[in-house]
């Protein structure tokens, strides 16, 4: 269904948290505000606002381009609006084309929490997700991705740490010494930059948000240029060896499908063009940013094999940047 409008909006605030509407800007091309529309109960009201207060402080000023109305009644009525401002030569305002999302639901057969987070928390973790349903639209139409990996910050240098279920992405990050810091441990959002580079955006552990154990908390607005990827396997021995392009995009197209359908049913992610753009950004980013399969022990110092990479210029950006001329 295509509506061309407005929807009604109303702020809601709390001593705790930023007042919604709240700005998140992910990339150069998607700044969203997200509300509650006129329509929305209590439980919608406050299901959004513990949506932005995980996402950590919101923009103070900035220029939304994009909307995310939220209303309906909580839990089994909730419906999102999404909105596009669309520049108009022949108007002297911006218009606004606006997409109907329809009704948020509980999908059987996923969910992505851990069966140790009570009810209720699931509930709210399963809904939260259903938010992001439209921003990652947003995201896969400007030539972004959401990956299931940890965003780790080493001197403004993003690193992500990709992997299956189990494969140690969350004990790496408590593993790691002074001089690291964990961005998030489960979600990020890679977008392109303005200098023919990636950048990267950590988005909230959920089940940990559910659950009420955040170890690391939230600041989406916040973003580091993303200099290298690493696949983690469980070995005897630390070790970075580089892998091909090929590898790295099926490695980066596997993250993103994860991180995609623990936000939607995958029927959604299906849809149009949207598996198509999300293999061809797996593929931008594998041919502009260095991938290694990283190998790490129990009691190992994994973390100075990342450390070699980065100091070594390994990154086509590096090398860029600095005429070619790798500095130890």
């Amino acid at each position: 269904m295509l509506v061309v409008g407005t929807v009604p909006m109303h702020n809601t605030r709390n001593a705790d948290s930023d007042p919604v509407p709240y700005l998140l800007a992910l990339g150069e091309e998607n700044t969203w505000e997200i509300s509650c529309g006129g329509r929305a109960d209590e439980g919608v009201a406050r299901l959004v606002m513990d949506f932005c207060r995980a996402m950590g402080p919101g923009l103070k000023a900035a220029r939304p381009n994009r909307r995310l109305v939220v209303e309906g009644d909580y839990p089994d009525g909730i419906s999102l609006v999404s909105a596009a401002r669309l520049p108009s030569p022949s108007l002297p305002e911006e218009t606004e084309e606006i997409r109907a999302q329809g009704l948020i639901r509980s999908f059987p057969g996923w969910s992505g929490v851990p069966a140790r987070v009570p009810a209720a928390g699931t509930a709210k973790a399963l809904h939260m997700r259903h938010l992001l349903m439209p921003i990652w639209d947003g995201c896969i139409e400007s030539g972004g991705v959401p990956i299931h990996g940890a965003l780790l910050d080493r001197l403004g240098n993003g690193v992500v740490l990709i992997g299956r279920s189990g494969a140690g992405k969350t004990t790496c990050c408590r593993r790691l010494p002074k001089g690291w810091t964990v961005l998030g441990d489960d979600l990020a959002v890679l977008m392109p930059g303005v200098r023919n580079d990636y950048r990267a955006q950590p988005l909230p552990t959920w089940s940990a948000v559910a659950s009420g154990t955040v170890q690391w908390p939230c600041r989406a607005n916040t973003s580091v240029s993303l200099r290298a990827l690493f696949l983690l396997d469980q070995s005897d021995n630390d070790e970075a060896l580089p892998m091909g392009a090929l590898q790295a995009a099926a490695a980066i197209h596997a993250a993103a499908q994860q991180a995609l359908i623990a936000h939607g049913p995958r029927s959604h992610w299906r849809r149009g063009k949207r598996l198509e753009r999300v293999l061809d950004t797996a593929i931008r980013i594998a041919r502009s940013v260095p991938a290694y399969r990283l190998r790490v022990s129990l009691h190992g110092r994994f973390w100075e094999k990342i450390e070699e990479v980065l100091e070594n210029g390994d990154s086509p950006l590096f090398r860029c940047e600095t005429g070619e001329q790798k500095t130890a």
